[in-house]
């Protein structure tokens, strides 16, 4: 196959995934498309990771493995697919995830039709560990003016390994921010929408793996708190106020080790998150942060009347939230 530059880089980052990435790169081999080339960034893996995804590069030369000697964070892999890649679009692509067979036709095709596109996602099916769909995500379309009102309200329109953006797009906000150990998408799209369009497709673009195990409290701790942080950081550069960054990063960080001791704004900050996420139904999300919430600051009547909410199913869960929500809007 000629060594000619590519309409699309799809950058994976890699590690420890050794029972998935074979098909994660078969899944961009059978696109309905040739134009591509698979940028593989091994993050150091200590398994046969690096081993496989060398096998496929060797017979087919639009896979790429590019190894990182010292494990630095997706976030550093995926900049390092970026600075290497020779598309004009990138797609990202997760080293559990799969895309169908006409993910990159569509999403070019979308931006063939509006050439102020500059990035966008799409829905996505549930898949389980062996590629039977398990969950059908069905989302509608949104356009400019939608997807920003919905990042304006803290909502993530679509999942990372939906993405696909303009390479010069990317380029031009610094890649990915490599300080977040977490939430680094959601920090990417909120730098993003800024600077072009952005869409999300009613189209099945990604066939998100779910494992048990995924997310571990601790992480999903953490990525509550880096997400209002960027959100925070995201709106006051938007008002064209300052932020403090290092300062914000180093609160999250105490947060999330537990060195804060008592906070009365840690505290109440998390339980208003914890409700927003008991409103949205993530009821397993709403007991661990309400149990931190808890923690910072156990001296709230509203935050212990929430602590017992969470020893209660998931339905009273979600008539208490509707009833506050209520209460709240009538003042």
């Amino acid at each position: 196959m000629p060594d000619s530059e590519p309409r699309v880089t799809v950058v994976t980052a890699v590690y420890n995934c050794e029972d998935f990435i074979a098909r994660t790169i078969e899944s961009i081999q059978a696109q309905s498309i040739d134009d591509w080339e698979h940028i593989c960034i091994d993050d150091a893996s200590s398994d046969d990771s690096a081993a496989i995804v060398e096998r496929y590069a060797a017979e087919d030369p639009r896979v790429k493995l590019i190894r990182v000697e010292q494990n630095q964070g997706a976030p550093h892999a995926r900049n390092v697919g970026v600075q290497n890649a020779r598309g004009e679009f990138i797609a990202i692509l997760d080293s559990d995830d799969a895309s169908p067979p006409d993910r990159l036709e569509i999403c070019l095709e979308a931006f063939a039709a509006d050439p102020e596109l500059g990035f966008l996602g799409g829905r996505h099916v549930v898949i389980d560990t062996a590629d039977t769909i398990s969950d059908r995500v069905e989302r509608p379309a949104l356009n400019d003016e939608q997807f920003k009102a919905a990042l304006s309200e803290g909502r993530a329109p679509m999942p990372h390994s939906s993405f696909m953006m303009r390479r010069e797009v990317v380029e031009s906000i610094g890649g990915y921010d490599e300080r977040l150990p977490c939430v680094a998408d959601y920090d990417l799209t909120l730098r993003i929408s800024p600077t072009c369009k952005c869409a999300r497709l009613d189209r099945c673009v990604l066939h998100y793996r779910r494992r048990s195990g995924q997310l571990s409290e601790t992480r999903a701790f953490a990525s509550t708190l880096y997400s209002a942080m960027v959100l925070a950081r995201a709106r006051a550069q938007a008002e064209g106020q300052e932020f403090d960054e290092d300062a914000a990063f180093e609160r999250v960080r105490r947060q999330v080790e537990g060195r804060q001791g008592l906070s009365r704004k840690a505290g109440l900050n998390l339980r208003a998150i914890a409700l927003r996420a008991v409103q949205s139904g993530e009821h397993d999300r709403f007991r661990m942060l309400i149990r931190r919430s808890t923690g910072y600051w156990p001296f709230s009547p509203h935050t212990i009347f929430w602590w017992l909410v969470g020893f209660m199913p998931d339905s009273v869960q979600t008539r208490c939230a509707g009833l506050w929500s209520r209460l709240r809007t009538s003042r």
